[in-house]
C-alpha cells in the first residue's frame, strides 16, 4: 500500500498480508494506515541481517555463514527505527537477476543501512532492466562500498543508477558506473533534503541531461567524489535546474555534452564548488561550466584544459554570474573566449582569481 493523502488515515486492519504490514517495503507511510489486527505472512526481524549471492532466503539471514540469498528478501523481513537502526551486510559477489534472483530496484528504507564488502567487489548489476536503487521519501538510509551499474531507466526516465527523493540519504564509497537516463544517468536526486555523496565515482553514465547526475534535491551535498567520462546534451557531468547543491573537494573530469561538458545550470543561483578541480571537459558551449540564468560560486578552484567552441572554461548566457573566487583558470581552449565567455547580459566576478595561458582561435583567449 502506499498513499500521499496528507489528512486521511486509510483503515487496512484485518487484512492478511503476504509479506509483513509493519514495514515500510509492504506499507508506506506506515503513520497513515491503520493496520492493527493484520496478518502477516512473513515475520519482522529487529537484527542486522546478511545477505549473499550464494545463500538462500530459507536460511535465517542472521549471521555471515546462513545469509538470504537477495537484498530484496532481507529488505522485506528487517525492521528498523529510528531508534533502532539496522544494518543489511553484503558479501562479496554480482546481485542481479540472472546471477541469484535479485529484484530491481533495491528499494532505500527508513534507519537501513546496505552496507557492502567494498566497492570493487560487491556488484549491483540491474542488466538494463530499470533503475538498480531507489529511495522514495524515507529518511536516514545509508549505502555504501558497492558498484551501481547495469540501470536502464526507460519507463520511468529518471535515475538509471539511483533515484532519490528521500531525507538525510547517504551515499558513501560507491562506483556508480555505465547507467542511462532521459535525466541523472548516474545519480537523480528528484527531491529531498539534505542528502549526500561521500566519496563516490560517478563514471561512464549517459543521458539527454546530466550525465553523472541531476540535482533538484535541497542542500544535496557531493564531498570528494569523481564524476568522470559522462556523456549529454546538456550537462555532461551535472546538470542543476533550479535547485542549488553543494560540491567539495571533488574532480569533475572527461565529460562531455553540447552544453556544460562538465557541468550545465539553469535557473541556479547559489550551486558552490570548493576545492574542486574541473579539468579536460567537452562542449559546444561551455567546456566546464555552462549556465543559463544561473549564478554559481567557485571558491578554491582550478578550471583547466576543458574545451569549447565558446567559453573553454565557463559560458554564461542570460543574466548569469559566473563567481571565481581565489581559483585558477587555465589552459582551457575555445573559438571565442577560451577562458570566460559571457552573452546576452551574463558577467561574471573575479576575487583573486587568475586567468592565464587559455588559448582562442579567434577572439577572447582571457574573457569574451
Amino acid at each position: 500500500f502506499t498513499t500521499i493523502l496528507s489528512d486521511v488515515k486509510i483503515n487496512a486492519t484485518y487484512n492478511q498480508f503476504q509479506g509483513n504490514p509493519f514495514i515500510e517495503y509492504y506499507v508506506y507511510p506506515e503513520i497513515k494506515f491503520d493496520v492493527d489486527n493484520c496478518l502477516a505472512g512473513l515475520i519482522p526481524i529487529k537484527s542486522d541481517l546478511y545477505v549473499s549471492p550464494k545463500g538462500s532466503n530459507s536460511n535465517d539471514g542472521l549471521t555471515e555463514n546462513t545469509p538470504f540469498q537477495t537484498i530484496d528478501f532481507a529488505l522485506q523481513r528487517i525492521h528498523s527505527s529510528e531508534s533502532e537502526p539496522l544494518t543489511i551486510h553484503l558479501a562479496e559477489g554480482v546481485y542481479s537477476s540472472t546471477n541469484n534472483g535479485e529484484v530491481f530496484p533495491i528499494l532505500l528504507t527508513s534507519y537501513v543501512t546496505i552496507q557492502g564488502a567494498g566497492q570493487d567487489v560487491t556488484i549491483l548489476d540491474a542488466e538494463q532492466s530499470g533503475t538498480v536503487v531507489l529511495g522514495d521519501r524515507h529518511e536516514k538510509p545509508i549505502l555504501s562500498d558497492v558498484t551501481i551499474t547495469g540501470g536502464y531507466a526507460e519507463s520511468t526516465r529518471y535515475g538509471g543508477g539511483i533515484t532519490t527523493s528521500n531525507e538525510n540519504l547517504t551515499i558513501s564509497r560507491c562506483v556508480i558506473l555505465e547507467n542511462q537516463a532521459e535525466e541523472g544517468g548516474g545519480v537523480n536526486c528528484s527531491g529531498g533534503e539534505d542528502n549526500k555523496f561521500i566519496d563516490c565515482i560517478i563514471s561512464n553514465n549517459q543521458a539527454v541531461s546530466g550525465g553523472g547526475l541531476v540535482n533538484r534535491g535541497r542542500n544535496t551535498l557531493f564531498h570528494g567524489c569523481t564524476i568522470r567520462d559522462n556523456v549529454a546534451e546538456t550537462g555532461g557531468g551535472i546538470f542543476g535546474p533550479s535547485y542549488d547543491f553543494n560540491l567539495t573537494e571533488c574532480l569533475i573530469a572527461g565529460n562531455e555534452a553540447l552544453y556544460g561538458g562538465g557541468a550545465g545550470f539553469v535557473s541556479s543561483n547559489g550551486t558552490i564548488f570548493t576545492v574542486c578541480t574541473i579539468q579536460e571537459n567537452q562542449a559546444l558551449d561551455g567546456g566546464g561550466i555552462f549556465c543559463e540564468s544561473s549564478s554559481p560560486n567557485l571558491e578554491r578552484c582550478w578550471i583547466r584544459g576543458n574545451s569549447a567552441n565558446r567559453g573553454g572554461a565557463a559560458y554564461g548566457f542570460a543574466s548569469s554570474t559566473l563567481r571565481f573566487r581565489n581559483s585558477l583558470i587555465t589552459s582551457n581552449t575555445a573559438k571565442k573566449g577560451a577562458g570566460i565567455y559571457c552573452f546576452f547580459g551574463a558577467d561574471f566576478e573575479l576575487i583573486n582569481a587568475t586567468i592565464a595561458n587559455n588559448a582562442a582561435s579567434t577572439q577572447g583567449g582571457g574573457a569574451y
